[in-house]
C-alpha cells in the first residue's frame, strides 16, 4: 500500500504562477471597464427616465442599478 506524504500533495495544491494567470486579469479588467463605460453612458439617460416613471433621479439610479 502506497503512501501518500503531505508535502507532495502541497505541492500539487499549488497556486499557478502569475505569469500563467494574465487571462484571469486581462478578463476582471475588461470586465471592470466595459461597468465603468456603461455606467457612464447610463448617467446621461437618468433624467429622461426619471420623468418617464414619475419620479426622481435618485430612484431612477436606484431602478437601474
Amino acid at each position: 500500500m502506497a503512501s501518500i506524504d503531505p508535502h507532495s500533495v502541497a505541492d500539487e495544491a499549488r497556486v499557478r504562477p502569475l505569469s500563467q494567470s494574465w487571462p484571469l486579469f486581462v478578463g476582471v479588467g475588461l470586465g471592470l471597464a466595459l461597468g465603468s463605460f456603461e455606467g457612464a453612458g447610463v448617467q446621461a439617460i437618468f433624467p429622461y427616465v426619471a420623468g418617464g416613471l414619475a419620479t426622481s433621479s435618485d430612484h431612477a439610479l436606484w431602478t437601474l442599478t
